[in-house]
């Protein structure tokens, strides 16, 4: 079973920022597009996640709507060791 210590050194490896518990991704590393896709993938890949039920434009900042505001979400070091747990990706909120 993998630590939350081992995956906070995994990720502030792969991502080149020292993260902690209250690093909230992806506001604090601003990353996007391919890099996020990359990373996201690499991070399915390592852990054996189910990717099923991501959706990665749910965490990509895309146009504007006039008509409904949509929020788009972060993740953190606990939710993403809860995934690990699991083994599936769910969504946090």
């Amino acid at each position: 079973m993998e630590s939350k210590e081992s995956l906070r050194c995994w990720l502030s490896e792969a991502l080149l920022y020292p993260v902690d518990s209250e690093t909230i991704f992806f506001d604090d590393l601003g990353l996007a597009g391919i890099d996020l896709e990359t990373f996201i993938l690499k991070f399915m890949e390592k852990y054996e996640i189910d990717p099923a039920d991501f959706n990665l434009q749910d965490y990509v900042p895309g146009g504007v709507n006039l008509f409904k505001r949509t929020k788009i979400k972060s993740l953190n070091l606990d939710h993403l060791y809860a995934v690990v747990e699991k083994g599936v990706w769910f969504d946090p909120f």
